[in-house]
C-alpha cells in the first residue's frame, strides 16, 4: 500500500485504509551522550557485522513495496543503495530506531528543505553506521517512510521483510 502523511501524523492509504502513524513508538537507546560516542562506533561496526551475518538465516516474511511513481526520489536511492551492496532483506527492530538514526547521519550535512534518507532504515536492525544517506524532498521521505511505516504494522520486532522498488 502506498500512502502519504500529514502533518498531524495521518496516514492516508491508497486502498481506503486510514491509520495513525505513532512517531512516539520508536524506542531510544541504551547508550546515550559521551559513552555512544566512545563505545557506539566500534560496538556499531560489530553489531552491524553480527546482524548483516544473521540476515540470510532466517526467512522473509513480507514483501514491502515503495512506488516508484509515487516516491521517485526515495526510490532511487534505495535501488541505488541495494545496487552498492546495502541489503534489501531487513529486520525490523523499532527498540533500536533512535540510536540506528543517530549513527547513520552523524557527519552528513542536512540542506535547507531536504531530509537526510537514510537506507537502510533505522527501524531495521540493518540501518545505522554504514547506511546510505542522500538528502531528498521532504515530502518524498516522509512519504516513503509513511508507506514502509504502513506496510510493517502489526508486524512484531525480528520480523525479515524484502524492501523492493517498483
Amino acid at each position: 500500500m502506498d500512502a502519504a502523511v500529514d502533518l498531524g501524523g495521518q496516514l492516508l492509504g491508497s486502498g481506503g485504509d486510514i491509520g495513525c502513524v505513532d512517531w512516539g513508538s520508536i524506542g531510544g537507546s541504551a547508550l546515550t551522550g559521551a559513552a555512544q560516542g566512545a563505545a557506539g562506533g566500534a560496538l556499531g561496526n560489530l553489531a552491524k557485522v553480527v546482524r548483516v551475518a544473521r540476515a540470510g538465516k532466517e526467512g522473509t516474511t513480507k514483501t514491502i513495496v515503495i512506488s516508484r511513481s509515487r516516491h521517485p526520489e526515495s526510490a532511487a536511492h534505495i535501488r541505488e543503495a541495494q545496487n552498492a551492496g546495502q541489503p534489501s532483506i531487513l529486520t525490523i527492530d523499532r527498540t533500536g530506531a533512535r540510536a540506528r538514526r543517530r549513527e547513520a547521519l552523524t557527519g552528513q550535512k542536512s540542506h535547507p528543505g531536504k531530509d537526510r534518507d537514510e537506507y537502510p532504515p533505522a527501524m531495521f536492525e540493518e540501518g545505522g553506521a554504514g547506511s546510505s544517506v542522500r538528502n531528498i524532498s521532504l515530502s518524498d521521505n516522509r512519504g516513503a517512510g509513511a508507506c514502509i511505516g504502513a506496510q510493517c504494522r502489526g508486524l512484531p520486532n525480528g520480523t525479515r521483510v524484502n524492501i523492493k522498488v517498483e
